[in-house]
């Protein structure tokens, strides 16, 4: 009987982990600070471009971009890092179609930009079209299963934008 109630702990911790994230003011104690490497085997970020580059570069290519805001001393920014964004599939699907950056919120544009994607809690992913609409986003962990949904919707709002814009 104890087996099972410790089955259930844990179990209930786990969910409630990966539905939460970092507020700003709380510190995370899942994690120590740190930096997000910028050549992870998995999903190619760049690291506090210029928001204006960014925005060029995708609509030079029509693609449309992925911002994972994170801060030094998030858990689950970390947790995102090592066990979604370094799987083989999500990796190939974001880098073979999106513009993938990362933001610090707490460093460069990252507090202004913040505040204009209303970022309140990390890691928050938003997805723009090429455009830099917001079209889809996410506060707190996730799945790998749930970022590539989220990024085939974006996709295929990005392919109706250039659609219409061609059909005009």
């Amino acid at each position: 009987m104890k087996t099972i109630k410790n089955i259930f702990l844990l179990t209930l911790l786990s969910g409630l982990i990966l539905t939460t994230g970092c507020t700003p003011g709380k510190k995370s104690t899942l994690s120590r600070s740190y930096t997000p490497a910028t050549n992870m085997k998995g999903t190619q970020f760049t690291i506090n471009p210029s928001y204006d580059i960014v925005l060029r570069e995708a609509g030079k290519d029509k693609r449309p971009i992925l911002l994972d805001f994170y801060t030094t001393w998030c858990g689950p920014c970390k947790w995102m890092d090592q066990d979604v964004f370094e799987m083989e599939a999500v990796a190939n699907l974001l880098n073979e179609n999106f513009v993938n950056v990362k933001i610090d919120a707490e460093k460069g544009e990252g507090p202004e930009l913040t505040q204009k994607f209303e970022v309140n809690g990390y890691p928050s992913l938003v997805f723009l079209n090429s455009k830099g609409e917001v079209v889809e986003r996410q506060l707190g962990m996730t799945t790998a299963t749930k970022v590539m949904e989220m990024a085939r919707r974006v996709m295929e709002a990005n392919d109706a934008v250039h659609m219409n814009n061609e059909v005009r």
